[in-house]
């Protein structure tokens, strides 16, 4: 009786009604909540874990670029380029788009130029190359390529299309990247 004077005038009030609580101490309710956010922790754990063993580079396809080096070109040769695309197989002689051009970035590691193309850049069309400047074209047709793997894993499959191979005005090249040789 006397506790519960006590309680009275300090404020405490009534006792209050307590949820039934288990041997170790938390509701039903709360240990499910509990091991639900445990689950999601191992889950994200894991995912994490597994995506990072699977992603070792960037894929990145010969074609998103949209560039072309130049050797042995002059950056006041390259004031007026223009680019068009044709059927492939066509001779050159169905057009599909062309535009204008220009230098976008010098290759600092061997001082090269390199001209971006603003138009649909992919191994299904022939595209001319023009130097109106210096009166020089380039006709780029027989472009090979080849879909390889990256990242392969357990949960990861990506392919990725890489340049195998293309002429350039009737000579081959077999690289990876474009490259046009004054």
């Amino acid at each position: 009786m006397e506790n519960r004077i006590v309680k009275l005038i300090y404020g405490s009030g009534w006792p209050k009604a307590r949820k039934k609580e288990t041997k170790q101490g938390k509701s039903p309710s709360m240990r499910k909540k509990s091991a639900l956010m445990n689950q999601v922790v191992f889950l994200l754990i894991i995912s994490l874990i597994i995506h990072s063993c699977c992603t070792k580079k960037e894929c990145v396809n010969s074609f998103d670029m949209k560039e072309i080096e130049l050797k042995g070109f002059t950056r006041q040769e390259l004031d007026e380029i223009f680019v068009a695309s044709y059927t492939q197989g066509s001779d050159f002689t169905k057009l599909i788009d062309s535009t204008n051009t220009s230098v976008c970035d010098s290759n600092y590691n061997n001082g090269n130029l390199i001209i971006c193309v603003p138009i649909n850049f992919n191994s299904s069309s022939d595209y001319l190359i023009g130097f109106k400047k210096i009166g020089l074209s380039y006709k780029i047709n027989n472009i090979q390529t080849s879909s390889e793997k990256c990242n392969t894993c357990f949960l990861t499959n990506d392919n990725y299309t890489n340049l195998t191979s293309y002429k350039i005005n009737g000579q081959l090249f077999s690289k990876s990247y474009f490259e046009i040789i004054k």
